[in-house]
C-alpha cells in the first residue's frame, strides 16, 4: 500500500482507495487488491524542479583560483607535488605529465612578473594609510565648509562627487552597474562596482543562452573588449554582465545586462 497525496492521480470511486487517517491506496499484490481497469494506478509523481532567478546563471565553483597571486601559488604546488611517482599512482604517462607541467611553468613565467608587480604596489600601498590619516581631514573640512555655503549648489555637488552613498553595502544583494559604449575595433564597458574588491564581466551575442567569461577579477573600469566579428564585415548585437567578486568568489547579484550592436 501507498498513502495518498493530495495532485497524486488518485480518483474518487476507486475500490482500492481508503479514506481515513491516514489515508492509502492497495497495491497489486497487497491482500484485498481489486483488479478493476477503470481505476488503473496513477502514474508516479514527477519532482517539481524549483524555478531559478531569471537573468542568473549559477556558477560553478572552481578548483583553479581567479585572482592572480593565488594562480600563481596554485600552479607552484602542481609543478613541486607532481612527481613521476604520483603521475604513475593515477596512471598517468610520463607525456601527459609532461605536458601538464609545461603547461603550468608557461602560466607562471606570465603570471611571475604580474605578482611581482602587485607586490611592489603594496608596498607603495603600505605608505598610503598614514597619507590618509593625515590629508584626508582637511580635505574633509574644506569640503564641509564649502556645503554650508549658499553657492554650493546640488548640481555642484554632484560634479565634483561631494554625495556620498547613504545606502549600506550588503554582499548578498548588491550588484555592479555597467555602461557600454562601442569604438573603432572595440568596446568599452565602464561601469562601477561598490563594496565589492573586484568584478568579473562577461559576455555573449544576443540568442545564445551561455555566457562566456571576458575578463577575471579586474579592479578598475574601464575594460576594452577587442574580441573580434563571429563573421567578418557582418555586425551583430553583444550583450554584457557583471557580477562582484570578494575574496575570489562571485558575489551579490549580477548587474543589468547591456546590449549593444557593434560593427568592427
Amino acid at each position: 500500500m501507498r498513502p495518498i497525496f493530495w495532485g497524486d492521480g488518485t480518483r474518487w470511486g476507486d475500490p482500492n482507495v481508503y479514506w481515513g487517517s491516514p489515508s492509502y491506496r492497495l497495491e497489486p499484490g497487497d491482500p484485498g487488491y481489486v483488479d478493476n481497469p477503470d481505476f488503473p494506478p496513477p502514474l508516479p509523481l514527477t519532482p517539481i524542479q524549483p524555478p531559478t532567478k531569471a537573468g542568473r546563471k549559477t556558477m560553478a565553483t572552481d578548483y583553479v583560483p581567479q585572482s592572480e597571486e593565488n594562480l600563481r601559488e596554485w600552479c607552484d604546488k602542481q609543478v613541486s607535488d607532481l612527481t613521476e611517482a604520483l603521475a604513475t599512482a593515477m596512471n598517468a604517462t610520463a607525456a601527459e605529465r609532461t605536458g601538464y607541467l609545461m603547461a603550468n611553468n608557461t602560466i607562471l613565467g606570465v603570471l611571475g612578473p604580474i605578482v611581482q608587480k602587485q607586490d611592489e604596489l603594496d608596498e607603495l600601498r603600505a605608505n598610503l594609510s598614514g597619507v590618509l590619516a593625515a590629508q584626508l581631514p582637511l580635505i574633509r573640512a574644506f569640503i564641509k565648509r564649502c556645503k554650508t555655503s549658499p553657492g554650493c549648489t546640488p548640481a555642484i555637488q554632484t560634479q565634483l562627487e561631494w554625495l556620498g552613498d547613504s545606502q549600506t553595502f550588503d554582499p548578498h544583494t548588491a550588484r555592479p552597474t555597467i555602461v557600454v559604449e562601442v569604438q573603432r575595433g572595440r568596446v568599452k564597458i565602464s561601469g562601477k562596482k561598490p563594496g565589492f574588491e573586484a568584478y568579473n564581466l562577461y559576455w555573449r551575442k544576443k540568442g545564445d543562452v551561455e555566457w562566456k567569461l571576458l575578463a577575471i577579477r579586474k579592479r578598475k573600469f574601464p575594460y576594452y573588449d577587442e574580441t573580434p566579428l563571429a563573421v567578418a564585415n557582418t555586425p551583430e548585437v553583444r550583450e554584457y554582465m557583471a557580477i562582484g567578486v570578494i575574496n575570489d568568489e562571485e558575489t551579490g547579484q549580477s548587474s543589468e545586462i547591456k546590449e549593444i550592436v557593434y560593427a568592427g
